[in-house]
């Protein structure tokens, strides 16, 4: 492989070094609407990373956005300006967008989805499910990366039906020309069956924590 990407992940730091779970403080970012302003700060410290770590070419940032923040009309224009700033080539960031928050705001989600590409920057739908509403997903946001759920991924060795549904959305993806990561891959055996079946990308404790 030639290319690696990593997901950031945040977390909230407290006395002592302590360093609190998301769980715990974003309910409370989004009860006050601050969700936007997080997602920026989050763009702007992963630029910041790749602009000083320029030795790492082979590195792309997957950056999680928000449902408020997918309808926040200035948001694509902040990442472009963030890019254009430190020089770093837009394809090393790639937006993650949960397939709920897809579903529930369509229109906001595909123009989201046509501009941050339009900048040269990848876009991911994540926690994929076997299901219609799935599929239509697809259909109408652009995506360059689908992000198999982990909860079918976990199964794959156990049941046979989980199997065949990872399978058939990753056949289903690549008939789009849409590449698929096989999420929360935490032993080499489920590895070994994502790579049977053609899977590209794996994500999870048993590639990296």
């Amino acid at each position: 492989i030639d290319k690696f990407y990593y997901e950031v992940l945040i977390r909230m730091a407290e006395e002592e070094s302590n360093m609190i779970p998301p769980g715990a403080f974003l309910p409370m970012v989004e009860r006050y609407n601050l969700l936007p302003r997080l997602d920026r700060w989050v763009v702007s410290k992963s630029i910041e990373w790749l602009k000083n770590n320029t030795a790492r070419t082979d590195m792309s940032l997957c950056i999680n956005v928000a449902k408020s923040t997918l309808e926040d009309k200035v948001f694509v224009v902040f990442i472009q300006e963030r890019l254009n700033a430190a020089g770093i080539e837009p394809c090393r960031l790639c937006f993650e967008i949960e397939t709920a928050d897809a579903a529930a705001n369509l229109p906001a989600c595909a123009i989201f989805a046509r501009h941050v590409k339009s900048l040269g920057c990848q876009v991911s739908l994540c926690s994929f499910d076997h299901d219609r509403e799935s599929l239509h997903l697809l259909r109408n946001i652009k995506a360059d990366f689908i992000k198999i759920d982990g909860s079918l991924i976990c199964n794959i060795l156990r049941s046979e039906e989980d199997f065949n549904k990872v399978a058939d959305i990753n056949r289903f993806a690549h008939t789009q020309k849409i590449k698929t990561i096989g999420e929360l891959v935490e032993t080499p055996e489920i590895l070994e069956k994502l790579a049977e079946i053609g899977v590209d990308y794996a994500q999870g404790f048993g590639i990296n924590r």
